[in-house]
C-alpha cells in the first residue's frame, strides 16, 4: 500500500476553495475531537442541526458519543456550505433505501455527493461533484482489536496471508488500512454490511488497487482507493468510482474551533 499521505503534507483551510467538477477530484475534510467542551458544542449545534439529527444526539448515553456525532454534523454542514454559499442549517438529509445519506434540500447544482464516517477523537467527510459513489472510513490506529479473528472472518485469502505474514507491530496497521478500505468501498457502493468483504483484496503499492471475485459483482479499474493519515493516531481511506480517471484527492483540516463558530 505505500505510506499513507502524511499529515504534514496538508494544510490548514482558511479560505475554502470551490470544489472541482473535474473527474478525479475528491476532498477530504478531517476535524479532530478531542478536548471539546460540551456546552459550547450544544450551543453551536442548536441553531444548525434539525430534530433528527438532535433526537439522534441525545440519544447517545456517553458524553464522548453525543460530542462525536454533533462534531461530524457540523463538519458534513460546513463542507458541505462552503462550496455553494448556503448557511448551513438549511441542509436537510435522507437516506436510500440502503441506508446510504445524500442531500435532500437544498436543490443545488452541480449535486454534491459525499459520505461520512467517525471515530474516537476524528470526524472525517468526503465529498465529490464528479462522482456520485464515494465512501470514507476512519480509524483509531491503537484502537483495540481482535485481529485475528475479524481477518478470517472479514478478509480474502489473499489478504490474510498478507496480513499474517508480517510481524504483530506491523500487523495492526496494516490490518486497519485494509479495515478501512473495505469499509470505505462498501459505504461507496451503498451496501454497507450486505457487501461480502472476504470478496475483495487489496494490493500494497501506490497506487492502491483492488481484486475482486465474483461475488463482489464489480470491476477494479472502476475505482481509486487512498489511505490518508488524518492525525498522528487516526488512519482514513477513501474509496471513489471515478471509471478510470485518476484520484486527486485535496485533504482539508478543519479545526472545532471553526466548526463553533456563529451559524452562517
Amino acid at each position: 500500500m505505500g505510506s499513507p499521505i502524511p499529515i504534514g503534507a496538508v494544510r490548514h483551510v482558511v479560505a475554502f476553495e470551490p470544489l472541482s467538477a473535474a473527474q478525479g477530484v475528491v476532498d477530504l475534510w478531517c476535524c479532530r475531537s478531542e478536548h471539546v467542551i460540551e456546552s459550547a458544542l450544544v450551543e453551536a449545534c442548536a441553531s444548525v442541526i434539525d430534530d433528527g439529527e438532535s433526537e439522534r444526539r441525545r440519544s447517545f448515553h456517553f458524553e464522548r458519543d453525543r460530542i462525536l456525532y454533533s462534531i461530524s454534523r457540523l463538519l458534513l454542514r460546513t463542507a458541505l456550505s462552503s462550496y455553494v454559499g448556503t448557511p448551513r442549517g438549511n441542509w436537510r438529509f435522507q437516506a436510500d433505501e440502503h441506508g446510504k445519506p445524500g442531500t435532500a434540500s437544498p436543490q443545488v447544482s452541480p449535486r454534491l455527493h459525499f459520505n461520512l464516517a467517525h471515530t474516537h477523537g476524528m470526524a472525517v467527510c468526503v465529498v465529490s461533484v464528479a462522482h456520485a459513489h464515494v465512501g470514507v472510513d476512519v480509524e483509531r490506529l491503537d484502537r483495540e482489536l481482535c485481529i485475528e479473528s475479524v481477518a478470517r472472518d472479514m478478509f480474502s485469502p489473499r489478504d490474510q496471508a498478507a496480513l499474517f505474514a508480517l510481524s504483530p507491530r506491523d500487523r495492526r496497521r496494516r490490518f486497519i488500512e485494509l479495515w478501512t478500505l473495505r469499509e470505505s468501498y462498501a459505504k461507496a457502493r451503498g451496501l454497507g454490511l450486505a457487501f461480502p468483504f472476504n470478496s475483495v483484496s487489496f494490493s500494497v503499492d501506490e497506487p492502491i488497487g483492488a481484486t475482486f471475485e465474483a461475488e463482489a459483482d464489480d470491476v477494479a479499474d472502476r475505482w481509486r482507493f487512498a489511505a490518508v493519515a488524518a492525525s498522528p493516531s487516526h488512519l482514513a481511506a477513501v474509496a471513489v468510482k471515478t471509471d478510470g480517471a485518476e484520484l486527486s484527492l485535496r485533504v482539508r483540516i478543519v479545526s472545532t474551533d471553526d466548526l463553533m463558530r456563529p451559524a452562517r
